[in-house]
C-alpha cells in the first residue's frame, strides 16, 4: 500500500522542527525524536529520513510529501515560518517569505 501524506501525522513533523529551533538557538545538539532518524537540508528542501523513506520540505514550494512519490500538500504557516528559522541559523540561502 502506498504512502499518502495526507494521512500523515504532521505533529511529527511540527514537534522536530520546534525541537530543531530550540536546540539550535541554545547551541545544542538537535536531538530528533518520534520515528525521525535525520534531518538535513538538500539545497532549500528539509528531509526528515522517517519510516523507511524521505520526508521532503520543499520551501519554495511550501510543500510537503514523500521522497518515493506520491501527492504533495501545503505546508502550514507554522511549519514554514520554523523551516525559515532553522534555514537562517543554518545559512541555507533562500528567498525570506517571512519578516521575524
Amino acid at each position: 500500500m502506498e504512502k499518502s501524506i495526507l494521512n500523515f501525522d504532521m505533529d511529527i513533523v511540527k514537534a522536530n522542527l520546534y525541537n530543531a529551533v530550540f536546540s539550535l538557538q541554545r547551541n545544542e545538539e538537535v536531538k530528533l525524536f518520534m520515528g525521525v532518524k535525520r534531518m538535513y537540508f538538500a539545497g532549500a528542501t528539509l528531509c526528515l529520513d522517517i519510516n523507511n523513506d524521505v520526508l521532503t520540505l520543499v520551501h519554495c514550494e511550501e510543500s510537503i510529501g514523500w521522497f518515493s512519490g506520491g501527492l504533495r500538500r501545503l505546508l502550514d504557516i507554522e511549519c514554514m515560518r520554523l523551516m525559515e528559522a532553522i534555514m537562517q541559523h543554518c545559512e541555507i540561502k533562500h528567498t525570506k517569505k517571512w519578516n521575524a
